[in-house]
């Protein structure tokens, strides 16, 4: 389900992709992807459930909030305020918790009726499994529920993010340098691309909204900063030449110190990585990889990994944006609640301040660092 604002003031326009059980069961139609699986309608009332209500009038299903699996946030509403569709999720059972959460380029609307998902036949299934792949494998979003999403926009510690996503290039585009016979008939699939994250936070007027977003490359250290991250590559210079190494990193700790004197916050962070050098990106006829270079790599990966925290966690910061839970940290350092509550933690964001302790370790992986030899 998508959600922009509406036409007049103070409503909703809702597109609502309903799957169709039996194209399902026969898989894709002619039109590639999802075909004529789902049945794309549009409605507008005063909230969500009035806008869905009226749905009914046009269509034979009896909606509930039981079925969204996925909710799309127009750009135009997210940037605006988003406290009536939290509200409508916190107030009416019908409405499952689990909901995933995303936000997208411009309308939902044109969103959801320019996706065609390649592999899967349900656009909703191919949200979730593409919001998933891009957590676990890439790190370039986080997995978002409304439950999560709600909880981060009731707490002071933390504030609300989501995927942000858009819609590709038809694959097999010919301006790319495709052929009509590389595209393999799927010059009309449209799939959906993960742009990076969006922050929400609390502004001056007293709404929650959209005030900006993380990019692929940003949110992989947020991620870390948080602590959620999963396995993610990291792109380096290649000391004493002019390549680029990939390097998949597979462990990650963090450590947080925070100082805090009256107002000002100090935060330092201490974190240790490890990871592996693509096998592929190294030469067969080169020689042996030595202790030496291998200390080289492992030095300019930390440099570089350190410039993309501070670099996301400065971005935050300005922004007013606690994605990563920086107040809980915070909030350790009073004794009572009055004083916590004083002490307007949204409002000092944009003066605190970090430090990074970044170590990172190589480890071969196969014939990373030395050249087959025959047994």
């Amino acid at each position: 389900m998508g959600v922009d604002k509406g036409t007049a003031s103070g409503k909703v326009h809702v597109t609502a992709a309903i799957a169709v059980p039996r194209t399902l069961k026969q898989g894709a139609g002619s039109e590639g992807g999802g075909g004529k699986t789902s049945l794309i309608l549009d409605s507008e009332g005063n909230d969500i459930v009035d806008a869905l209500n009226k749905l009914e009038a046009v269509s034979s299903r009896e909606f509930t909030g039981q079925h969204i699996r996925c909710i799309v946030l127009g750009e135009s509403l997210a940037t605006d305020d988003i406290s009536p569709i939290v509200d409508i999720f916190h107030r009416s059972l019908e409405f499952r918790p689990t909901t995933l959460v995303v936000v997208c380029r411009g309308n939902a609307r044109d969103f959801i009726r320019g996706l065609k998902a390649p592999e899967e036949v349900d656009i909703a299934d191919y949200l979730a499994k593409v919001i998933d792949t891009a957590y676990n494998s890439l790190g370039y979003c986080p997995v978002v529920t409304m439950h999560d999403f709600s909880e981060r926009y009731q707490t002071v510690d933390v504030s609300p993010w989501a995927p942000l996503l858009d819609l590709a290039s038809p694959t097999g585009d010919h301006e790319r340098g495709g052929s009509s016979e590389d595209s393999g008939g799927n010059a009309e699939l449209m799939p959906a691309a993960i742009v990076g994250t969006a922050l929400f936070a609390l502004t001056e007027d007293g709404k929650y909204r959209m005030v900006g977003h993380l990019h692929a490359e940003e949110t992989r250290a947020a991620l870390v900063l948080l602590g959620h991250s999963r396995s993610w590559y990291l792109d380096i210079n290649s000391p004493g030449d002019e390549g680029i190494l990939s390097l998949m990193v597979r462990h990650n700790s963090v450590r947080t110190k925070v100082d805090r004197q009256g107002d000002k916050v100090t935060v330092h962070y201490t974190i240790r990585l490890s990871g592996t050098i693509e096998e592929y990106q190294i030469d067969p006829q080169a020689p042996p990889t030595t202790d030496r270079s291998r200390i080289a790599i492992a030095e300019t990966a930390a440099q570089r990994a350190q410039h993309l925290f501070q670099v996301s966690f400065d971005k935050m910061m300005r922004l007013g944006c606690d994605a990563i839970a920086l107040g809980r940290s915070v909030h350790g350092t009073f004794r009572t609640m009055p004083e916590w509550e004083a002490f307007d933690w949204p409002s000092k964001l944009p003066t605190v301040t970090a430090t990074f302790d970044v170590r990172f370790d190589i480890y071969s992986s196969g014939f990373a660092f030395h050249r087959p030899i025959p047994r």
